[in-house]
């Protein structure tokens, strides 16, 4: 079987799940590509989907994250610490081989925990 990367694309998307219960993390899917031509777009879209200020744990699904360079990482990052700032985790999980080798090779591992799948991620939140 052959794997197949996706045509690129410059854009990016936050998708929001359904109402979680009290208590649980909102789990929020990342399409497309985060990199310097979508970055504030990606924070934007982010903060609009978690909320500002208190709320629940954010667990990233990065499944359909294609490409992810330093500029999309610092927005990952930055994203953690303004949730930590508010008492609140910001985890990824379902990261794509070449987005977890990127994240193991610039030390983004260090910023942002990493689950190989939602529950594993949620199981730890």
């Amino acid at each position: 079987m052959t794997v197949t990367e996706p045509i690129p694309t410059t854009s990016i998307q936050v998708r929001g799940a359904a109402a979680l219960q009290t208590g649980e993390p909102l789990v929020l899917g990342v399409d497309g590509e985060l990199e310097a031509g979508t970055a504030a777009e990606f924070s934007t879209a982010l903060a609009a989907a978690a909320g500002a200020g208190t709320g629940p744990d954010v667990l990233l699904d990065l499944g359909r994250l294609y490409h992810l360079d330093l500029t999309g990482l610092d927005a990952i990052g930055a994203a953690a610490a303004e949730f930590a700032r508010h008492g609140r985790r910001l985890v990824l999980a379902c990261v794509r081989p070449r987005v977890r080798e990127f994240l193991a090779l610039s030390g983004g591992e260090a910023l942002v925990p990493v689950f190989p799948t939602l529950e594993e991620a949620a199981l730890h939140m």
